[in-house]
């Protein structure tokens, strides 16, 4: 057999688990699908009125909601047909991802692309009704009309006009996940800095990105809606309502970037280079907090605390936790040289720094962590992995390792386990 066709059968094994376990999970919606999938209902009741502005009851923008109607004459807003939108989204990510990846050059593209579902927090944010996934299908679609947009020319209507639609994309996107506003304004900064733009193709972008999410913000006076603004003091929880004390969460940081690490790992080991600087990025903070405890952690919390007993608890607390810390300094390290030497190309660039601050910008979600949001920053890591694939029987294991993880936590919060 192939390392091709045992990575692709991995994959599909992955998709089929996912099926099933969305088919036979919970038959009603549960966790943050309840408040997202009532943003659906209001606007089917309600329309883009003042009171559904006004009433709006999560942080995450209308996109979700949209996506919902249109497609409720076959999913009736209900389980489990409202998940398998979000698994078929994943898939169409992939296929975008394999087709850009191939419009840069690249060759076996799809294969590239297949590697994202070694990422165990794929798995709950693509088997349940959760916004990250459409957010990132959007995102897909914009980064297609950065590209063509790159192929272009240089100047000229065409190029214009698709770079117009890029910004246009980006906005749609921002309104289903406000972080990736701030990745917009990356991508554009990446663009001028690498000379790839200038002021007047920034301004044609800028013209597409901002009236979506500027009418938004607008209309509910914040970034957030008014529902929930009296937690939020900006990105920072309110000091008020978290017994944080409303101070930005840098274990989170670290952890997302552990996060990230590790997800790249499971796509191309070859992306970490071995040497003397990332040994010393990965050991030092691994002293500092073994010493400190300051990042404490528990991996898949339910599952592990309902198999694991007191004493085996903490060991694998405290391992995992300085692991990922030490897994986040070998990130940070690795993207920071990296991103340096793609500093002349503006695509791959915004790649990585749009990738690196999605995964960091969990310093202001004090309220918990959570890898979804790490998971966020995906499309930008199939871009920074790509230059590092190997093909080998290896790629398979990898999936079949994360995507195991990963189905048992989709079990767990569908209540199969």
């Amino acid at each position: 057999m192939s390392p091709t066709l045992s990575l692709r059968l991995a994959v599909l094994a992955a998709f089929g688990a996912a099926a099933a376990i969305i088919s036979f999970g919970a038959g009603y919606l549960i966790y943050d699908e309840v408040p997202y999938m009532k943003t659906a209902f209001m606007l089917r009741d309600l329309g883009f009125s003042a009171e559904y502005f006004a009433r709006y009851p999560v942080a995450a923008g209308p996109l979700y909601a949209v996506l919902h109607l249109l497609v409720s004459p076959f999913t009736d807003f209900a389980p489990p047909y409202v998940r398998y939108l979000n698994l078929g989204l994943f898939a169409l990510i992939m296929a975008q991802m394999a087709w850009l990846l191939k419009r840069r050059g690249y060759d076996n593209t799809l294969n590239m692309a297949l590697m994202a579902a070694a990422i165990p927090s794929v798995c709950p944010i693509s088997g349940m009704a959760l916004t990250e996934i459409p957010a990132m299908a959007m995102l897909g679609f914009g980064l297609i009309a950065l590209i063509l947009s790159d192929r272009a020319g240089s100047g000229g209507g065409a190029k214009y006009s698709l770079i117009l639609l890029t910004g246009i994309l980006f906005g749609i996107t921002s309104i289903g996940r406000q972080p990736y506003l701030g990745a917009a304004v990356i991508i554009a900064f990446s663009y001028l800095v690498a000379g790839n733009w200038g002021w007047k193709e920034a301004a044609i972008f800028a013209a597409g990105l901002i009236p979506l999410p500027a009418f938004l913000f607008y209309t509910w006076q914040g970034i957030v809606p008014p529902s929930v603004a009296g937690s939020f003091s900006e990105f920072i929880v309110d000091t008020s309502r978290t017994a944080a004390g409303g101070k930005p969460a840098f274990d989170h940081l670290i952890i997302s970037s552990g996060y990230a690490g590790l997800f790249m790992f499971l796509m191309t080991p070859g992306w970490f280079r071995i040497n003397r600087v990332l040994i010393i990025a990965a050991l030092a903070p691994v002293v500092l907090n073994a010493a400190t405890g300051y990042v404490e952690i528990t991996p898949m919390q339910s599952l592990a605390r309902s198999y694991l007993g007191g004493d085996f608890l903490r060991v694998y607390t405290f391992t995992a936790s300085n692991g990922i810390v030490a897994v986040a300094g070998l990130f940070i390290a690795a993207a920071i040289e990296r991103g340096w030497k793609a500093r002349k190309d503006g695509f791959v660039l915004s790649a990585y720094l749009s990738g690196v601050a999605l995964t960091m910008h969990q310093v202001g979600i004090i309220v918990g962590f959570s890898s979804r949001y790490t998971a966020m920053s995906l499309p930008f890591m199939i871009i920074m992995a790509a230059d590092h694939h190997r093909s080998s029987h290896w790629r398979a294991v990898r999936v079949g390792i994360g995507a195991t993880a990963g189905l048992a936590s989709l079990a767990r919060y569908l209540q199969l386990i």
